[in-house]
């Protein structure tokens, strides 16, 4: 197998950024904190500590003194972080969700190179997954040998250190809606069960702070037997058995058969891709179309790694001595196996995962790679299965430089920044009030502050602790920053164009309930009011207002 690699690349293209954001900046050159920032522009705590630690990511910077001093530089003032001056905007100001791009290629049939599995990074929701030949890119700078911890880092001490580390104890806030305007797709299944999923929900916050809950699919026969959701928007896959048995719990019966969906418009429409025989997930996507996982079990314990890109004959394999690691179903290298060794796609080294205790020996697993050097990683840890703990813990150019130390039910379903994770984890009223007495316990949708350890439960369902979560899964897979217009009685669909006029360049044609990015800006062509809008692959565009829903201005 013929491998090339690619280094990390930087942007100096300047941000395009919302009013809002340039509120939020002109509040933090005067040294405001968040507090003062939400009650000055009359938006909640959440919602400034959000748009906060936002910019701080798309700049690339580690402190929001440092995004306060690139604001005067670029509003006329003098630069005093002269580290900075070789450009402030690194590889994860070029994508965002729940990973990071692994740069590498894989030569396929040895006259076709592919950018392997790429996923959005810890940056920049404008920036989406647009093309990367309209940025302006140089080579990354070498990483640093040391590693400092990230800024604001407030959680309260566990009393407890972790390689030299000391862990900082999560805790619970109290629950509420979506911070900011969100999209998150949702599994819907029996919670504590070995069923399959039953159905895919997306929950979306508007500019006007209303939840509304859409099912995006549900199989009218078959079974869903995996999923992979592009944290980029380009394409979202869903296996369907749609002959035999699958798989899930017992072996794969002889006539199984597996049809693989795909939705190009955020999960809004499904369109059978192919039909496979046997059991097929997809585990990542690439420039030439979604990496296949044809591995199969030969053996008690023992598995026969393969991965193909559809349409492609070549059969790719883990280097030897090594096996696949994945994070929430997608690939994203490969382990030496007995190793604390991670590899990269390409084979090239990606890690070497800090050596802590964790039950029955267990290997730490890779939640998110987040550009920048930057990976958060956890791991299963306790004296006993009565007291075992979740840690979550950040690295940074290799060193581990922060731990948090939560329940041992926490699962981090997507990571939207460095600062910013979605999961799921067992709460009870009793967690939220130490005065209640109630300690029944539901598995609950979250959000988790890394920089400060704060769990907030999500209540996208009405009250958290209602019974419309009891027994129900409700893990969250993906999240897609808003704020967003909706497409809306358009008919077949709304042509999105390339520049405001009825004759520009199509980009797309999108489906009724499809969500457009609201990029807030308008354009009066040929007696149409056009609206900048973001495509569901994260291409800018226009789109007529009349039928779009919410096309107000971005707040």
């Amino acid at each position: 197998m013929t491998v090339t690699s690619q280094p990390p690349m930087r942007t100096t293209r300047e941000p395009e950024w919302t009013p809002r954001q340039r509120e939020v900046l002109d509040l933090l050159v005067r040294g405001r904190t968040n507090s003062q920032i939400g009650d000055q522009l009359g938006i909640s705590l959440d919602g400034a500590k959000w748009h906060v630690s936002e910019i701080i990511t798309r700049l690339g910077v580690e402190s929001r003194d440092e995004a306060a001093e690139y604001w005067r530089h670029h509003n006329g003032l003098r630069l005093r972080f002269s580290r900075l001056s070789g450009g402030f905007f690194g590889w994860s100001a070029l994508k965002w969700g729940a990973g990071a791009a692994l740069v590498g290629a894989i030569g396929i049939a040895a006259a076709v190179v592919l950018l392997v599995l790429r996923e959005g990074s810890g940056g920049d929701p404008d920036q989406g997954a647009g093309p990367l030949a309209t940025e302006t890119p140089t080579p990354d700078a070498s990483p640093s040998a040391t590693a400092t911890p990230p800024p604001g880092l407030t959680p309260l001490p566990s009393g407890e250190t972790v390689a030299g580390v000391p862990v900082g104890a999560m805790s619970f806030g109290k629950p509420g809606s979506l911070p900011v305007p969100l999209s998150v797709i949702v599994e819907r299944g029996c919670y504590q069960c070995d069923g399959p999923a039953e159905s895919f929900d997306r929950v979306t916050l508007d500019v006007n702070g209303q939840l509304k809950v859409e099912t995006l699919f549900k199989p009218s026969s078959g079974y869903i037997s995996a999923s992979y959701w592009d944290p980029a928007g380009r394409e979202h896959y869903l296996s369907i058995c749609s002959r035999g048995y699958c798989g899930g719990v017992g072996p794969i019966s002889t006539d199984a058969q597996t049809t693989i969906h795909r939705s190009k418009d955020g999960g809004v429409t499904w369109q059978p891709l192919t039909t496979i025989d046997g059991f097929v997930s997809v585990a990542g996507y690439t420039v030439q179309g979604p990496v296949l996982n044809l591995s199969s079990y030969t053996a008690p314990g023992v598995t026969d790694w393969k991965f193909q890109v559809l349409g492609q004959a070549q059969v790719i394999r883990p280097p030897a001595g090594a096996e696949p690691v994945f994070s929430d179903n997608r690939l994203i290298g490969w382990r030496k196996t007995g190793s604390r060794d991670v590899l990269n796609i390409d084979g090239t080294p990606l890690v070497t995962l800090p050596d802590v205790p964790t039950v029955n020996g267990r290997p730490v697993q890779i939640e998110g790679l987040l550009g920048n050097g930057t990976i958060l990683i956890s791991w299963l840890a306790g004296p006993d299965s009565r007291s075992y703990s979740t840690y979550l813990g950040l690295m940074k150019n290799g060193a581990l430089v922060s731990v948090l130390k939560g329940d041992s039910s926490l699962n981090i379903g997507t990571v939207l920044t460095q600062a910013a994770a979605f999961g799921n984890v067992s709460a009870s009223p009793a967690d939220i009030d130490p005065t209640s007495s109630d300690k029944n316990e539901k598995y609950l949708p979250a959000f988790v502050e890394m920089d400060t350890g704060q769990i907030t439960l999500l209540e996208l369902y009405g009250p958290i602790f209602s019974s419309a979560y009891n027994f129900q899964r409700n893990l969250i897979r993906l999240v897609e920053p808003g704020p967003f217009v909706r497409v809306k009685g358009a008919g077949d669909c709304l042509n999105v164009r390339q520049s405001p006029s009825t004759t520009g360049a199509l980009l797309g044609c999108f489906a009724d309930n499809v969500l457009l990015r609201n990029l807030g800006e308008t354009q009066q062509s040929g007696g149409i009011t056009w609206w900048k809008v973001q495509t569901p692959d994260g291409t800018p565009g226009w789109a007529s207002a009349e039928f779009l829903e919410g096309s107000q201005p971005r707040q």
